[in-house]
C-alpha cells in the first residue's frame, strides 16, 4: 500500500515512483508493480495471476457404517486447484458499496492515527476505507485473489432400525427411525476467514437443515 512518506508535502506522488493512471490515490491505497519498467502503472504491467475459477479436480465420496441397528451414511462433496476474485462479489468485499455495509474482510483495513494509537500500516490486508469508490483500488490484482478449494459436507444421516416380535405381531417387519442433517460443514479459507461461500460468493450462505423422520415397513 502507498504510505506518507510516498507523497510530498502538497499530496502528489513523488516523481521517484511509477506514475498511476488507475486513477486519483491516496495513502492506504494499493501500490501495484511496475512489471514492464517503464515507470508507469497501466494495463501493460498486467499479467497471469493465480489458478482459474474453474477447479482443476471436483470430486465426492460417501461413509456408509452400520452395527447392531445404527446406521451411519455421510456425503462429501469438494473441489481443488481453483482461485476466486473477492471482486466478483463487491457488496460483500468492497466497503460501503451502493451504501451498503462493511463486512468482515474490511477488519484488515490500512489505517495510520497515529494521536489515537492506531497503525495497521505493517499488517493491513485492505486498502484505506472510503465512503467512495477507488478506481485505483478495485482493480483484479494478487491482494483480491483468494483460493476457491472447498470440502462440504452435503449430508448425513443417523439411523436406527428396530425389530422386535412386538413390532411383528402387529404386521410391521422393519420400523427406523432417523435424524438427516444437510450443509453442516464447509472447509474453506474463504468460509474461515469471510464468512463466504466458496461456491456461490455473494448472498447468504447454503441454509443448514435438519429433518427427523421414520420408516414403516409391513
Amino acid at each position: 500500500f502507498y504510505d506518507w512518506e510516498d507523497f510530498d508535502a502538497q499530496g502528489r506522488l513523488k516523481s521517484s515512483l511509477p506514475k498511476t493512471t488507475f486513477g486519483a490515490i491516496q495513502p492506504g491505497d494499493i501500490k501495484y508493480r511496475d512489471i514492464n519498467g517503464d515507470d508507469v502503472i497501466d494495463e501493460n504491467d498486467q499479467t497471469i495471476i493465480g489458478d482459474s475459477y474453474l477447479p482443476k479436480l471436483q470430486y465426492s465420496f460417501s461413509i456408509s457404517l452400520s452395527w447392531k441397528g445404527i446406521d451411519v451414511f455421510a456425503l462429501f462433496q469438494g473441489a481443488a486447484g481453483r482461485d476466486v476474485n473477492l471482486l466478483d462479489a463487491p457488496i460483500q468485499n468492497i466497503a460501503f458499496r451502493d451504501n451498503g455495509n462493511v463486512y468482515k474482510i474490511a477488519e484488515g483495513r490500512w489505517a495510520y492515527y497515529p494521536e489515537q494509537g492506531i497503525d495497521t500500516r505493517a499488517t493491513a490486508t485492505y486498502p484505506r476505507l472510503s465512503l467512495q469508490d477507488n478506481s485505483n483500488n478495485y482493480i483484479t490484482s494478487t491482494l483480491w485473489k483468494r483460493s476457491g478449494d472447498y470440502l462440504k459436507l452435503r449430508n448425513v444421516e443417523i439411523g436406527y432400525t428396530f425389530s422386535m416380535p412386538k413390532l411383528q405381531k402387529a404386521g410391521i417387519s422393519k420400523l427406523r427411525v432417523y435424524l438427516c442433517g444437510v450443509n453442516l460443514l464447509t472447509v474453506s479459507e474463504l468460509m474461515r476467514d469471510y464468512s463466504i461461500d466458496p461456491e456461490l460468493l455473494s448472498g447468504h450462505t447454503a441454509l443448514k437443515s435438519y429433518n427427523l423422520g421414520l420408516n414403516i415397513v409391513f
